[in-house]
């Protein structure tokens, strides 16, 4: 009797609930059974693979868009936890404020952050810059890697929490620098080079690295409060995976296309949802485009489709097969993306209906854009901006259309070409441009 407890509790503890016992594995694998058989999924064109012809708006009163946000901060990449890009306030001048001097001999990197009127930035050199508008200069600024031989380019993520600035590297760095002091407060190396955006929950760091290990670190001391090994298998694509927290949710696409839905404290997963389908002929991609946190649904954004996936059973409702490799945008039920034939499809959020697209290339043929055409160039993002879809192209042009008359209200020439990791604050865009300098257009 006792060797047969013995043997048991052997077998129990074999078979802890990580990815090395194979379990949530097999989880996984179910989790997609259901979702063959799950009547709410529904490929949305199921003759058309992908959408070529243009949609009219039906009713108007289906569009929800979210209140105008005036920024004061952006202290997170994509300005909030749940990557969710809103209805932005911009004064809509179309004139620069300020264009810097150059700001370092090194390129740099065009992610910016914005803290009471300062700006935060880095370059390949890993020096962190902090930039005071009221003084019209750089205040601050600082190197880690000075005492290393490191002649790789330093890629740094990095998050803003009050006057310290919290950055991950592709070393496998990750540090607390307090520019008010000009002091490191702690620095740990935790090995392997760090993929993801950094977001914060009360004392909680969250972060993960390449080897799609998933990390709480405490923020007063950079130490592991608790760490979670996902797939232990190589690495299927080279994107940055994406951290989102909604509320005490947090979500976790990792680089094997699979979703790991944690509890704020707690170290194991409460669902994985694998994003891998066998619904088209197409392989899967691994290109992700963004991935966002919308009221119960989390939609992610592939270079061949975009998923609705419900956020409390983790089973994927709709997948529109879209082709793009621009990000999605969201306002209110809005989504709206841009195929690489350049339509621009708006759909709802929560059902993946299609209530409306257009050929942006056929709308530029009227009258009053026709001898623009040729000079827009190619489309580089848009964001909800004064409740319009604002288009941003490569050549410095911005198309603007209205997204419950869907039709171009204007195509105007913006004073410079913007890099698409811009930021709006204070109704201001705000920009890395020419690798080393600073602009402000109001």
């Amino acid at each position: 009797m006792k060797k047969l407890l013995f043997i048991l509790i052997l077998f129990l503890t074999s078979c802890s609930f990580d990815n090395k016992s194979g379990i949530w594995e097999n989880q996984k694998i179910k989790n997609q059974e259901k979702v063959a058989k799950n009547k709410n999924y529904i490929p949305v064109f199921e003759k058309e693979k992908y959408l070529n012809t243009e949609i009219k708006l039906k009713n108007k009163n289906e569009i929800q868009l979210s209140k105008l946000t005036t920024t004061s901060k952006w202290t997170v990449e994509n300005y909030d936890s749940n990557y969710q890009l809103h209805n932005l306030n911009y004064i809509n001048n179309l004139k620069i404020d300020l264009k810097s001097n150059k700001l370092s001999r090194k390129k740099l990197s065009d992610k910016i952050f914005y803290l009471n009127q300062k700006i935060i930035f880095n370059n390949l050199n890993g020096e962190i810059f902090v930039y005071s508008i009221d003084q019209n200069k750089i205040i601050f600024k600082y190197n880690f890697y000075k005492k290393f031989n490191y002649k790789r380019k330093k890629l740094l993520n990095i998050l803003v929490d009050n006057n310290i600035i919290y950055a991950a590297d592709n070393f496998g760095y990750l540090y607390a620098l307090n520019y008010s002091t000009n002091k490191i407060l702690w620095a740990k190396n935790y090995g392997v080079p760090f993929n993801t955006n950094i977001l914060k929950k009360d004392d909680s760091i969250y972060l993960a690295n390449s080897n799609s290990t998933f990390f709480s670190i405490n923020k007063k001391n950079g130490e592991v409060l608790w760490s979670y090994k996902t797939e232990n298998k190589e690495v299927r694509s080279s994107f940055n995976s994406i951290i989102l927290i909604q509320n005490d949710n947090i979500y976790y696409l990792n680089n094997f296309l699979n979703v790991y839905n944690f509890k704020h404290n707690l170290n194991s997963p409460v669902w994985v949802s694998s994003l891998v389908t066998n619904r088209f002929e197409e392989s899967t991609s691994n290109t992700i485009n963004n991935f966002v946190a919308n009221k119960n649904k989390l939609i992610v954004s592939q270079s061949n489709k975009i998923l609705i996936v419900d956020n409390k059973n983790a089973l994927i409702e709709r997948s529109l097969p879209i082709k793009s490799d621009i990000n999605i945008i969201s306002s209110g039920n809005l989504l709206c993306s841009i195929s690489d034939t350049n339509f621009l499809i708006c759909f709802n959020s929560q059902t993946g209906k299609i209530l409306w697209s257009i050929n942006i290339d056929k709308a530029l043929q009227k009258k009053e854009f026709v001898k623009l055409r040729k000079k827009i160039g190619k489309i580089s993002n848009m964001k909800f901006i004064n409740d319009n879809i604002f288009i941003f192209t490569k050549k410095g042009y911005l198309i603007k259309i209205s997204p419950l008359n869907p039709k171009i209200i204007s195509v105007d020439k913006i004073p410079v070409k913007l890099k698409k990791n811009f930021i709006i604050v204070e109704g201001k865009i705000l920009n890395i441009i020419n690798g080393n300098k600073l602009v402000i257009i109001s």
